[in-house]
């Protein structure tokens, strides 16, 4: 489980490091921070990690719908949601219910999931945002696959460990995935600069 952990926190580490000038953009700070909450929220335990790997998928969202034609819906679809899930999450961990809990923690994580696949389809006419479509695929993609694990778990088909180890696994992915859609976004600039600073 440490090299699991260890392999997932240098990955989204490098993501950080790659994508380090988003933070003063406003369209492109949400996925670095979609990043940095997935890391902390497998550091955490129990409602942390729920609350944070939620939020770091809110957030990957928002960076899809602000840098669409539906940047305007960000804050009724996803922010408002957000507030109530935390909400009653928070009220349900202090009444100790761990299966209605579970329950809330999936059906708004099918929600975002599904408001996902919704921006993807107006979100793909755009040509230029194709890098973005196929990280949040990825995203859909490695969150699907760890709730599967978690449910399992949950069934008791699997331990722990593995609901871990799957994880990790979608986290690296997913912090991969934008790393790579932001280097193909500034390989273009990366360009002029070279030839700029060859006539320097």
């Amino acid at each position: 489980m440490l090299t699991t952990y260890a392999a997932m926190l240098t990955i989204s580490g490098w993501a950080l490091w790659t994508r380090r000038a988003t933070w003063h953009i406003r369209w492109e700070r949400y996925a670095s921070l979609a990043i940095l909450l997935s890391a902390l929220g497998l550091l955490c335990q129990d409602l942390a990690c729920q609350i944070l790997m939620l939020s770091s998928l809110a957030c990957a969202l928002a960076h899809a719908l602000i840098r669409s034609n539906l940047r305007d819906k960000a804050v009724p679809l996803v922010g408002y949601p957000m507030i109530v899930y935390a909400s009653l999450m928070v009220t349900l961990f202090v009444l100790s219910e761990p299966g209605p809990r579970w329950a809330v923690h999936f059906i708004f994580l099918a929600y975002l999931l599904g408001l996902f696949a919704w921006a993807m389809t107006a979100f793909w006419r755009d040509g230029r945002s194709h890098p973005t479509v196929l990280a949040c695929a990825a995203v859909i993609a490695t969150a699907a696959l760890s709730a599967l694990a978690y449910i399992l778990m949950w069934m008791q088909v699997i331990q722990l460990d593995w609901a871990k180890v799957s994880a990790c696994i979608a986290v690296s992915i997913f912090s991969a995935a934008f790393a790579i859609s932001w280097r193909n976004k500034m390989r273009p600039y990366d360009k002029q600069m070279k030839s700029v600073s060859v006539r320097i």
